[in-house]
């Protein structure tokens, strides 16, 4: 794992493979911040460079306070990526981490060329009726708009209060990442979707019963240079991305 260091002395930590290859993928990751073996293994055979861009809270990056935006990440990506001498790169985020490569394209617009997304979760109010727990959603980002990143963390702790010994061990080391993340969700994009022009593949399984294939549909009509893979597979996890990666690899040729 390395350390980025800003200007004003917050840190980013990341992972970065395969330095010397010259193609780049960015990865932003779900949920729970690991790295995907399948995608390592997927960079590595076709020489990507891989970088895995830890988000505030999770291990040693910076709760960033001041990204009330979430163009504002992505202005915070652009100095990184410009910082470790990335000039040209390909991005692709996973679940929640779909809006982060949203607001890295946004932000990156002549450094990114590809965007993709993995069964994408985006908290846009129109979005959240079109997942299987909806309500939910609505209440929970309702709340989170108004809240401080300090309440969120704490709301995130008293929703996994009585989630199962296994549950608990995969989160707590990264509960407060998990808080920062669901705060940053509710944030305002300080973008526009529609303005996104890079080529984008939105990859979403229909048989998903968590991720809802119409909230992806939603999305893959809002980016003017989209193509919406719709999966009948049921896998999830490593080999489902893996399968997207494959999809990717076809459609461009291996020029991520």
């Amino acid at each position: 794992m390395k350390e980025y260091k800003f200007a004003n002395g917050e840190i980013l930590s990341y992972e970065d493979l395969g330095e010397n290859f010259r193609q780049v993928l960015v990865y932003h990751h779900g949920m729970l911040a690991q790295m995907p073996k399948a995608v390592a293994k997927f960079c590595k055979e076709n020489q990507i460079r891989l970088i895995l861009v830890y988000r505030g809270g999770h291990f040693k990056s910076s709760l960033f306070k001041n990204d009330d935006t979430l163009l504002k990440f992505g202005l915070r990506m652009k100095e990184f990526l410009s910082g470790i001498g990335v000039a040209k790169f390909s991005v692709l985020g996973e679940s929640t981490g779909a809006i982060y490569a949203l607001a890295t394209a946004a932000a990156c617009e002549r450094a990114a060329k590809n965007l993709f997304l993995l069964s994408p979760f985006i908290a846009l109010k129109e979005l959240l009726p079109l997942f299987a727990n909806g309500a939910q959603l609505e209440q929970i980002y309702g709340f989170l708009r108004n809240a401080s990143i300090d309440e969120a963390v704490m709301a995130t702790k008293n929703m996994y209060a009585n989630a199962s010994p296994t549950m608990l061990r995969l989160v707590e080391p990264q509960m407060e990442g998990i808080g920062f993340d669901s705060w940053m969700q509710a944030r305002p994009l300080g973008f526009e979707i529609d303005k996104i022009e890079q080529n984008t593949i939105v990859w979403q399984s229909k048989e998903d019963k968590e991720a809802s294939f119409e909230a992806a549909l939603q999305i893959s009509k809002m980016l003017p240079r989209c193509e919406l893979i719709g999966s009948d597979d049921t896998c999830g996890g490593q080999k489902a991305i893996l399968g997207f990666l494959e999809a990717i690899k076809k459609k461009f040729n291996n020029n991520v």
